[in-house]
């Protein structure tokens, strides 16, 4: 749960703790919450930037979330119909990354973000020169194929193990890949000492959790 690369689904923490299936949930995003590190350092240099949607393809999902593609869309086979948006920066030499949920992809937004997380200076670099329709992934230093690494990963995970990200919790889960993926070369004991530190003056409770927060939960109703 705390060193592996994927991270744990509540269902089967619950099965491998004996605990409830609630109590293993609170306990997977008490988890995550220890990912996140307050006052870290700004990154400087050279910088990554780009976004991505995550969610299920348009093929697999509902008729009420699968919506007619805009004009603009027809005939693309990605999109963000349905889909949640997330921002993220990486050093280009380290590979340390940050991520962070968006509510719209607008330029706006992706310089806020970036600003907030970088230092005056720093070189900020992303694919919008390359052509990807047309097959052209890098053209001079216009690239983000350092930082694809971690995007293929989270959606790995998302298609492996957790099937469905919470638009109400999905800013743990990504923090908690970033974090993941900031600490992967750290050994065992290291990682252990990160997440006791990363505890530190943390709760989560349950009826936080469970509160409303204005965004849908993804949770079934009951008939």
């Amino acid at each position: 749960m705390t060193a592996g690369i994927e991270g744990s689904c509540s269902k089967k923490l619950h099965r491998d703790l004996g605990i409830t299936q609630e109590t293993a949930w609170q306990l997977a995003h008490r988890n995550r919450e220890t990912r996140e590190r307050e006052g870290g350092s700004m990154f400087t240099g050279q910088v990554e930037v780009d976004k991505v949607c995550i969610g299920s393809k348009r093929t697999n999902m509902s008729k009420s979330k699968a919506k007619p593609k805009e004009p603009a869309e027809a005939g693309a086979r990605r999109g963000t119909v349905g889909k949640s948006a997330v921002a993220w920066i990486g050093d280009r030499y380290s590979n340390r990354v940050a991520a962070q949920p968006i509510s719209q992809t607008d330029a706006t937004l992706l310089k806020g973000f970036v600003c907030d997380q970088t230092a005056p200076g720093v070189i900020s670099l992303t694919d919008e020169p390359a052509n990807h329709r047309v097959g052209v992934y890098v053209r001079r230093k216009a690239r983000t194929d350092r930082m694809e690494s971690f995007w293929g990963h989270l959606k790995r995970v998302y298609q492996r193990t957790f099937h469905k990200f919470s638009v109400k919790k999905i800013v743990r889960n990504v923090r908690e890949f970033a974090g993941r993926h900031n600490i992967l070369l750290c050994d065992t004991l290291s990682m252990l000492r990160l997440v006791a530190i990363g505890m530190a003056r943390k709760r989560v409770w349950y009826q936080d959790l469970i509160a409303n927060n204005g965004l849908p939960s993804g949770a079934r109703k009951s008939a």
